[in-house]
């Protein structure tokens, strides 16, 4: 079975981001980083489609959304199979 595809959702004003993507990192987690600050197509799939609202980091693993990575830690570290 292969690994669910990464997407995530950052700014650079966003501490939370760079959490996520260290996170990411340190446990081998392949993903893409959008960038909504540079990527006005990014922001745009952010609020419309995950209906973050501006609200980073927001990211998908496959098929499910999450935004915010703290207050979601636990569903995925879950989702990714990592414990």
């Amino acid at each position: 079975m292969s690994n669910p595809t990464v997407i995530i959702y950052t700014s650079k004003k966003c501490e939370e981001s760079a959490v996520l993507r260290q996170f990411l990192r340190d446990n081998n987690i392949e993903f893409r980083d959008r960038n909504i600050d540079m990527d006005y197509d990014a922001r745009e799939q952010m609020n419309n489609i995950l209906k973050a609202g501006n609200k980073t980091p927001a990211m998908t693993i496959g098929a499910k959304t999450f935004v915010g990575f703290e207050r979601n830690s636990k569903a995925i570290k879950k989702e990714l199979g990592i414990k």
